[in-house]
């Protein structure tokens, strides 16, 4: 290698890039998110409106007793229905009073080590509507299986 020309500089790469779905301005095609262009985004509503004009069908032309009758009734569900949105604000209304400034306060250097005992008692409330769930369904199993000793 003696008197010859230097070496050439390692020159940038000439391949292709990978193709990047969502480059040069390309939409992204995800078979899990659906888009407003895509007709899976309205089969969830579609389905839902279905339902819910073949609700009041089921309950007049059923052979429902009046006691099924009278809780599947138009006014009965929407009441509940309203019942449950006033709960569900309610609640969330709470939740975002206690959070927001706990939140800041435990995020204040002072208060750090307080973090580690309120996220104990936060995941506390998280799980006790699911101990909530279980604890009716799992009581007559434990009872059946004691009487059965």
């Amino acid at each position: 290698m003696s008197g010859g020309a230097p070496p050439a500089a390692a020159a940038p790469s000439e391949e292709a890039p990978a193709e990047d779905p969502g480059a040069a301005g390309e939409p992204r095609e995800s078979l899990h998110t659906p888009t407003g262009r895509s007709w899976r985004a309205w089969l969830e509503p579609v389905a839902i409106v279905l339902i819910g004009a073949a609700w009041p069908l089921y309950v007049e032309n059923s052979n429902l007793d009046s006691i099924a009758r009278r809780s599947l009734a138009t006014r009965s569900v929407g009441q509940k229905t309203w019942e449950h949105i006033e709960l569900t604000v309610v609640s969330t209304l709470a939740v975002l009073v206690i959070a927001i400034p706990l939140g800041v306060l435990l995020s204040r250097t002072w208060a750090r080590p307080a973090t580690p005992f309120v996220l104990a008692v936060a995941d506390i409330g998280q799980s006790a509507p699911a101990i909530g769930v279980e604890l009716p369904l799992a009581v007559p199993v434990i009872l059946a299986g004691i009487r059965t000793t």
